[in-house]
C-alpha cells in the first residue's frame, strides 16, 4: 500500500504539476527584496480496502470479496496525496519534479520491499522498519530539493528581474520564465522598470531582449507583438508592475 501511494504520487507530481507560480515578496537580509514561491497541490484518489469480517455483509448489498474461504468487505475510502513546498531559489516546479523521480524511486524500492515480505512473511517486522527509514530518507530529500539553485531571486542592479511570466502571453511565447533578467530590450540597456518601459516603446510591434537565466546563462528572446500597447508583454517584475 506504501509503495502504491508513494508511486501515485510520484505520476502526479510529474505529469499534472501546474506551471503557474505566483511568488510573495519580501525583504531580504542585505536590503533587496526576495521572491519566494509556494505551491499548494493536493490531488483526491479513491482508496479501496479489503476488510476481513462478516460484520458490513449483514446489509446484504454491501460489496464483498472472497478468496479461499475468507470473505473481505470492500470499504472506499478517500486518498489525498501531493505535495507542500516553498523555494527562493528555484521555481517549485524544479523541486516538484525533483520529488517525483524521489517518490518513484522510494515506490520502486517499496515495491521490491513487498515481494520479499511476500517470499518471506517472516521478515515483516523488519521490512515496516526499513519503510519507516525510506520515509525518512523520502522527507529528508525532499527538503534538500526545495534548498537547491545558484542564487536567491532577489532584486538586481544587474538588469530588471522577472518575477512572474503570464501565461498566453508574448513573454511565455518567449520561454520566459521567473528568475530571469532582462539585460537589454530593443538594443538598449535596462537596469530599472522605468527604463524597461522606455525601452519596450521605441518598437511597438517588436521586440527583442536579451535575458541571464538563474544559472547565468544568456540567451536572446525575440516576439512580434501585435495586439494591445507594446508594454503589455505579460512580465511581473519586483516592482509589482506589469511590462
Amino acid at each position: 500500500m506504501v509503495a502504491l501511494v508513494w508511486l501515485a504520487n510520484a505520476l502526479l507530481l510529474r505529469f499534472l504539476n501546474p506551471a503557474v507560480d505566483v511568488p510573495k515578496l519580501r525583504p531580504g537580509k542585505r536590503g533587496a527584496r526576495i521572491a519566494t514561491y509556494s505551491r499548494r497541490q493536493w490531488y483526491w484518489l479513491p482508496l479501496v480496502l479489503p476488510v476481513p469480517g462478516d460484520w458490513l455483509q449483514a446489509f446484504g448489498w454491501w460489496p464483498t470479496l472472497g478468496i479461499g474461504a475468507t470473505r473481505f468487505a470492500l470499504v472506499g475510502l478517500p486518498l489525498i496525496v501531493g505535495a507542500a513546498l516553498t523555494t527562493r531559489k528555484q521555481l517549485p516546479t524544479r523541486a516538484t519534479d525533483a520529488w517525483a523521480w524521489q517518490y518513484l524511486g522510494a515506490g520502486l524500492v517499496a515495491l521490491i520491499v513487498a515481494g520479499l515480505v511476500y517470499w518471506r512473511p517472516a521478515a515483516g517486522q523488519m521490512a515496516i522498519f526499513a519503510l519507516a527509514a525510506l520515509g525518512c530518507i523520502l522527507g529528508l530529500a525532499n527538503w534538500a530539493a526545495t534548498r537547491r539553485g545558484t542564487g536567491l531571486i532577489s532584486q538586481t542592479s544587474t538588469g530588471v528581474r522577472i518575477v512572474a511570466v503570464q501565461p498566453d502571453t508574448p513573454a511565455s511565447k518567449m520561454g520566459l520564465v521567473a528568475g530571469d533578467i532582462v539585460l537589454t530590450c530593443n538594443h538598449q540597456a535596462v537596469h530599472t522598470e522605468n527604463e524597461l518601459y522606455a525601452a519596450l516603446q521605441t518598437s511597438p510591434t517588436y521586440c527583442r531582449l536579451k535575458v541571464m537565466r538563474l544559472d547565468g546563462a544568456i540567451r536572446l528572446a525575440e516576439t512580434a507583438v501585435f495586439n494591445g500597447v507594446p508594454h503589455e508583454l505579460g512580465m511581473i517584475t519586483f516592482a509589482e508592475e506589469q511590462a
